[in-house]
Order: C-alpha cells, then sequence, then structure tokens
C-alpha cells in the first residue's frame, strides 16, 4: 500500500524538541538536514487529498511543501511547491515546535475507507430477547454497519435504501462511527435521525428489492445487498466480519461480531409451511446453486430429491407436524423447516406483510383517512403512515380500544367508557359498562329517515360470577344519548346453581348490524346450552333465537353479504368451522326461523340432540332441566314436557362453508381484492391448538354461483413455537381496517 505523506520543510535552526504534529507512533521524531526541518505528516489510509493548507510565521528562509509516495518512509516525490512560498493562511492550524516560530500544515482528503453492510435481519416474528427489540419494545428488522478500518468516519451525507432508483431515500444524522464499531439502524419504517432515541430508516425490509449504501460525492453505491431471500428470523452477515463472505446466521448478532458457531452457507427459503393434504409443494433454498439432500422425518409428508413435499393423509396435534431437513451433500451443513399438514388450501394468496406502520392500535378509517393511537394519543394519517396528523389526547387508558365513524359522530370505547366526539378532538363520555369488551363488541345503525343513530355494546369476562349485557344508546340528536340494557345473560355461577335459568352465558362474543337489513346480531358462548345466535329486527327491543346448543353456535365473528349470513366459533375439542344462513330463509318466512325451536307436541326423534327445558318429572328425560342428551327412543312432549331441538335436519337450515381445524376463529374484516371483489378477512388464534401452534388468516370469498373459497392467507409463529401456555395460544392477526390504497392493517 502506498500512502501520500506531505512534508513541511522550513528553514529553521532547530530548537528543543517538541512533540511531533501527526502520527506518532509511525512518525516518533522531526527530521532535521542542512539546517531544514522536516516535520512529516502521514495520511493514514490510501485516499486523494483535496486541500492542504500552510500557515508559516516568524522565522526566515524558504518555506516547501513536499508530497511523497511510500510504505514505511518517504519515498517517490509526487510533488513539490515553488521555492518561495509568499502566502500565508487567515488564521493558525497548530501549534509551533520551535520557541520562536509557528508553523502548521493542514490538509483534507478523502480517504479510501468506508463503512460495509455487515448483517442484515429482514423480519422479525419470534425474536423477542431485548438485544431484538428498539426503544419502543417492538420487533424490528434491522441493518447492521461496520467500520472496518482504524479511522472514525463521520456518517453525513451517508445514506441507506430499499430501492435502487431512490439511492438518498434515508439520511444518516451528524454523528460519527468508530473505528472497528458495529452500529444498528432499525428498518421499521419510523424515520429516526436521533442516535440517543436510536436510528430507525423510513422504510423496511420485508418487501425490499435490496439494501443499498451510499455516499452523498457522487451519490456512488458503497455496498449493497441485492436479490438474497432472508427467511423470517434469521439474519444475513459477513465472516469475517467487514470483508468476509456471507452466512445465514440462525442466531442473528446486532452490534457484535458475527460467529462461527451458528452460521449457515445455505437456508431453505421457508421457516414453516402450511401443506395442503394432496397438494404438492416446492421447497427451495438460497442461493440457489446449493446442492442439498431432502429429508423428512414423518410418514405422512413426502419429500423428493427435488424438494417437492406432499401430504398423503390429515392429521391432528403432533401427527400433523413435520420437520422438513436439507442437508449439504458432505452433511457439513444443515437447515430445516416446519410442516403442518392442513385440510385447507393453502400457499396461494399473494398476500404477504409488508411493513410495521408505529402505531399502538389501528382503529379505523373514514375515507382516505385511517385513525390509529399511540399510547393515548389519536392520529390520522391518509399516505399510508408518510405523514400523520395529530388529533387529541383521549380521556382513558388504552384497552383493547374500538372506534366507530358514523354519521352521529365518533365513538371510540377505551377499557369500559365509551366517548363521543362531533370533531375528533373534543371527547365526552357517552356510556360506561360494567366491564370490557372485545374488537366485535361494539356496531352502529343510522336510520336517515328518522335521524335515529343506535349504539350497541356488550360486554366480555372470563369471571364466573359476572352478568353480560348488551346495552343500546340511541341518539337523536347531538347530545349525550340514552343507553339502557337490551339483553342480560345470568353468570356461570347462577346457572351452575340453576341450570333451568334459560338464558345464562360465560361470554358475549360480538354484537354486529347486518347493513342489508338493520337487524342487530348477537353471538354468545362457551359451552353447548350457552352457545347461541340472536338477532333483533326491531332496533334492539327484541331478540329472537337463530340457534343454540352445541358449539356450532359458540359465535365469535358475525359478517354479511346479500345473499348470507355468516359467522365464525370458538371451540375445544371440536371441528372449528364457518357457516352460514341464506336470506332466502329470511324472505320467505318473514323472519329467521329458529333452527332450534322449542317443540311442546309431538315425540322426539332418536339420534338426535335435545336441550330439555321443562320436564314434569325427573324420570321423564333421561337428563334433568337445562341439559343436553342424544336420544335413544321417543318420548311424548306436551306443554310440562318441552325440549329444544338442537341438530334435528327438519329444523336445522345453517350450512358449514368451511372447516379450518386448528384453534379459535376470532376476528374479521371485510375488504376489497384487487378485482374490487369483497372478502372476509378472518384470523384464527393458537388457542385450541389441534394442529400446531400458530396464528393465520384466511380469505373468505363468496363467489357469484354462492360456492365460497376460502384460503390460508398469512401465518405467524409465538415468540416459544414449542411451548402451550397462557401466553401463546392466543397469538393471532387481529384484522384492523383497509385503507384508501387497499392495504390491510393488522
Amino acid at each position: 500500500m502506498n500512502r501520500l505523506w506531505p512534508l513541511l520543510i522550513i528553514s529553521a535552526t532547530c530548537q528543543a524538541m517538541q512533540p511531533v504534529i501527526g502520527n506518532m507512533d509511525v512518525y516518533p521524531k522531526v527530521t532535521i538536514h542542512d539546517k531544514r526541518c522536516a516535520e512529516p505528516f502521514v495520511m493514514p489510509v490510501d485516499g486523494t487529498i483535496q486541500t492542504i493548507s500552510i500557515y508559516h510565521e516568524a522565522g526566515g528562509g524558504e518555506m516547501l511543501l513536499g508530497i511523497y509516495l511510500g510504505d514505511a518512509a518517504p519515498d517517490v516525490r509526487v510533488g513539490i511547491t515553488p521555492r518561495t512560498w509568499n502566502a500565508g493562511m487567515p488564521s493558525i492550524f497548530g501549534g509551533s515546535w520551535q520557541m520562536d516560530q509557528i508553523h502548521s500544515v493542514y490538509a483534507t482528503y478523502i480517504a479510501d475507507v468506508h463503512l460495509v453492510i455487515n448483517e442484515v435481519l429482514a423480519r422479525n416474528d419470534m425474536l423477542s430477547e431485548r438485544r431484538f427489540l428498539d426503544e419502543n419494545w417492538t420487533k424490528q428488522g434491522w441493518i447492521e454497519l461496520h467500520n472496518p478500518s482504524d479511522l472514525p468516519i463521520d456518517l453525513q451525507n451517508y445514506y441507506l435504501s430499499d430501492n435502487e432508483d431512490n439511492l438518498q431515500k434515508w439520511a444518516f444524522p451528524d454523528m460519527t462511527i468508530e473505528p472497528h464499531e458495529f452500529l444498528r439502524v432499525w428498518t421499521s419504517g419510523k424515520d429516526r435521525s436521533d442516535p440517543l432515541r436510536g436510528l430507525h430508516t423510513s422504510f423496511n425490509l420485508m418487501d425490499a428489492e435490496g439494501v443499498f449504501l451510499t455516499h452523498a460525492t457522487a451519490e456512488n453505491e458503497i455496498d449493497m445487498l441485492d436479490e438474497v431471500r432472508i427467511p423470517a428470523d434469521y439474519s444475513y452477515g459477513r465472516y469475517p466480519d467487514g470483508s468476509g463472505e456471507w452466512y445465514f446466521y440462525t442466531q442473528p448478532s446486532p452490534q457484535a461480531a458475527n460467529i462461527v458457531e451458528n452460521r449457515k452457507r445455505f437456508v431453505i427459503d421457508q421457516r414453516h409451511v402450511s401443506l395442503t393434504v394432496g397438494t404438492p409443494y416446492q421447497l427451495t433454498v438460497t442461493p440457489p446453486t446449493e446442492r442439498v439432500v431432502w429429508s423428512s422425518d414423518s410418514p405422512l409428508v413426502w419429500v423428493d430429491p427435488g424438494g417437492r413435499l406432499l401430504a398423503v393423509q390429515d392429521a391432528l396435534r403432533a401427527d400433523a407436524r413435520a420437520t422438513i431437513t436439507a442437508s449439504s451433500v458432505n452433511g457439513d451443513d444443515v437447515d430445516s423447516c416446519q410442516v403442518t399438514i392442513v385440510n385447507w388450501p393453502a400457499n396461494l394468496s399473494e398476500l404477504k406483510v409488508v411493513g410495521t406502520p408505529y402505531a399502538s392500535y389501528i382503529l379505523g378509517t373514514e375515507g382516505e383517512n385511517l385513525f390509529y393511537v399511540l399510547g393515548s394519543d389519536l392520529y390520522v394519517t391518509s399516505d399510508g403512515f408518510q405523514t400523520s396528523q395529530f388529533l387529541s389526547t383521549l380521556p382513558e387508558n388504552m384497552d383493547i380500544p374500538k372506534m366507530l365513524v358514523t354519521p352521529f359522530g365518533y365513538f371510540i370505547q377505551c377499557a369500559k367508557t365509551i366517548f363521543r366526539s362531533q370533531d375528533l378532538v373534543t371527547w365526552t363520555p357517552s356510556y360506561t359498562m360494567n366491564m370490557r369488551s372485545l374488537y366485535h363488541n361494539l356496531a352502529y345503525r343510522w336510520v336517515a329517515a328518522s335521524q335515529t343513530g343506535y349504539v350497541y355494546a356488550s360486554e366480555y369476562s372470563v369471571d364466573s360470577n359476572d352478568r353480560h349485557l348488551v346495552c343500546r344508546g340511541v341518539f337523536t340528536d347531538k347530545e349525550k344519548g340514552v343507553w339502557e340494557p337490551v339483553l342480560s345473560f345470568a353468570s356461570v355461577n347462577e346457572w351452575q346453581s340453576d341450570p333451568s335459568i334459560p338464558d345464562a352465558a360465560r361470554h358475549v362474543h360480538t354484537v354486529a348490524v347486518d347493513p342489508y337489513t338493520g337487524h342487530v346480531w348477537v353471538g354468545t358462548g362457551d359451552i353447548d346450552t350457552h352457545s347461541r345466535l340472536l338477532y333483533s329486527d326491531d332496533n334492539g327491543e327484541s331478540f329472537r333465537l337463530v340457534g343454540m346448543g352445541s358449539q356450532a353456535w359458540r359465535t365469535l365473528s358475525i359478517w354479511f353479504t346479500g345473499r348470507y349470513v355468516y359467522w365464525s366459533m370458538d371451540a375445544y375439542g371440536y371441528a372449528q368451522s364457518c357457516w352460514r344462513i341464506p336470506r332466502s330463509r329470511f324472505y320467505g318466512a318473514g323472519f329467521w326461523p329458529c333452527s332450534t325451536p322449542e317443540l311442546i307436541s309431538g315425540t322426539t326423534k332418536a339420534g338426535i340432540n335435545y336441550l330439555v327445558t321443562a320436564s314434569r318429572t325427573d324420570v321423564h328425560f333421561p337428563v334433568p332441566v337445562g341439559y343436553i342428551y342424544r336420544e335413544t327412543e321417543p318420548r311424548v312432549l306436551d306443554e310440562q314436557n318441552r325440549v329444544r331441538a338442537i341438530d334435528d335436519p327438519e329444523y336445522d337450515y345453517k350450512e358449514k362453508v368451511a372447516e379450518l381445524r386448528n384453534g379459535s376463529l376470532w376476528y374479521h374484516l371485510l375488504v376489497y381484492d384487487d378485482q374490487g371483489d369483497p372478502i372476509a378477512i378472518l384470523g384464527q388464534s393458537a388457542e385450541g391448538a389441534q394442529r400446531d401452534y400458530r396464528g393465520r388468516v384466511y380469505g373468505i370469498k363468496e363467489l357469484p354461483d354462492g360456492d365460497v373459497d376460502v384460503q390460508e392467507l398469512l401465518s405467524i409463529g409465538s415468540t416459544r413455537p414449542d411451548v402451550y401456555d397462557n401466553d401463546t395460544m392466543y397469538v393471532q392477526f387481529e384484522p384492523m381496517a383497509q385503507d384508501a390504497y387497499g392495504y390491510v392493517y393488522f
């Protein structure tokens, strides 16, 4: 390596020695020859000199500046200044090492040292240690930069980008990265440039074209990483740091050296696959040139030599899970992928996670506006979180906040209290429930003819002592509104003391308003006798029972199309499914017939399940009042010996849309696909875990002929994928809003 040596040559008689200006480790003394003093200073690395300034004061003689090349000492002279130097500088750049003279040399140059991209984590799903969480304790991807040189590097005019057509997408602040230091920049989209708070790019890497590090001098690329598939929770980094080859790491090491122990030369491109029975699926590795040997640890999941998977039989629990392994030909490198056998279509959708907007909760939309909260502060964005406007600070702490945008005002429920606003700035309490509620426990209806608004709210608790209410607020002007209970369900403990109580429930899961008819729908659970679906056709003045008595009626989420009413269910040990009832039954009868009617005449039927609602004697039915039994012989029915038929085909007209047997089918959101067709996005938690411990999202689309297309769109695992407990069983996506650009927010 040839380095540039500026030497300041001064005609002088040397006096007492003073510290040398420059690099003391390389140049321990000043060179004196023929009454001339040469004070050397070496540019520590290769580079291009931009400016050289000299200041000389007092003394006599000629002053020259020589530039030399050399590795260990001045060798080849590149150039020298004129013998007479008359110009002075306006200020002093250094001190004198002679008693009666002042001199200095000052050079600026561009060194041939630069940052490198050292490690990248594109997506963090399951890494939950503190070092993988940003200052807001949220999981993010990141880019780690490294200074491999012996010099500090000023980061001004450096940029990061995920798009080659916009290389100056995110600018570094005025800061320095020290020699051999690592620097992590979160790829969260939060766009923060304060080193004390943490650096965050304005983009994320979930849908990135690559990673580009540039300098503004000529907008030239300093380093780049392009066209590499990095699986979730794996990082991709150099070894050795700063200059080595690239490897995948099962244990990322942000702001620290990459280590040999957890590196992989190749990886399987997916960490998990939901594998539909009978439908082949192709696994691939990165880099694609790597030759691997594939194997499966399950006889129900086959893999061929090319990585093609096939589930040959449906299964549940441990039998539904398999590990697929890819090994290098010589066996020195191994990676694996988890597979779950499923009985629904998967791996067909193009829906993918592309961002992590900075929000505590997504609330909903109004036109192009998307509302969200950070802490207790309400914001609105209309450009996909590129910019946001602060609206107000909400008056109560957040606990599953819910928002209604209605023609008669805005409503937000924070914890137990429902607040109302006309301008999104001033919020006044409208009603306080006895307990909190879930996302689908708040709905509204607007009757334009009477200029009357209705808000319906229901309660949710896991306490067996709690009675649950459905309440209604009526708004005929801009006043507070009039609230009252419209449904009341006895507590679990009350029912256990007296099973003949007809209306008891452990939970009220949902309340919804049918946009086609204005009917109000309510779903409850949990045990068979407490699971029911009800509706009101008079704005909540009265309710009719549509069905009850089995887990199929344990309703969690209700949505509507022009031809059907749909619901999803929550059940343990039962095939979780989606159901529907056709509107033709309503139009034909003028009301929704009860699928589980109470029978007071005729006889029971063998093979049918019945709920006993009245019994003259203790022996007329095989179980007491309030319990369900399966009939074995006909029994006479009358006013004093009554039952509800739970699953009699003569009355039961519900249709199974899809069996999605794994976990509870919780929250839905109606969205529109890129053809403008409506789709219900439905989330499933890991609660139940009949196949694995993952949360999923399904798309449910009603086709023109009435058939339904159901697909798995996304899945996510807990941070402890091998553990199933109260901390992991509720892992799920909760679909909250679709903005004007078509993006769906979870």
